[in-house]
């Protein structure tokens, strides 16, 4: 499930790229947004989401992220951490696509 919406999210990153500076700051807000908007909202989604976190479980249930609004509760820490984890990975992809562009000039 995780899995699912991690390449969701980088489905929407890459849609969102086209025709843009990718080097822009704007880029960095997007990745931001993106992975805010598919971190789940409800609490049932989000131990569900995380129930099923495969290979990704250490960084949902181990890490004690900083994005989280509420570190104090588990649920607020897993919320956190799954931000973090797509965030991360948006990241990477941005980053990747702004080497393209590099490669290209």
């Amino acid at each position: 499930m995780l899995d699912d919406i991690i390449a969701d999210a980088k489905t929407e990153l890459l849609e969102e790229l086209v025709g843009r500076d990718v080097h822009a700051s704007e880029c960095d807000d997007l990745v931001h947004e993106i992975a805010e908007s598919f971190v789940p909202v409800y609490n049932g989604d989000l131990i569900d989401v995380a129930a099923d976190s495969g290979t990704w479980w250490e960084s949902v249930w181990l890490t004690n992220s900083e994005f989280s609004i509420d570190n104090e509760t588990p649920l607020g820490m897993i919320r956190g951490n799954i931000y973090q984890l797509i965030s991360e990975e948006l990241n990477v992809l941005l980053w990747a696509e702004r080497e393209k562009t590099n490669e290209g000039n």
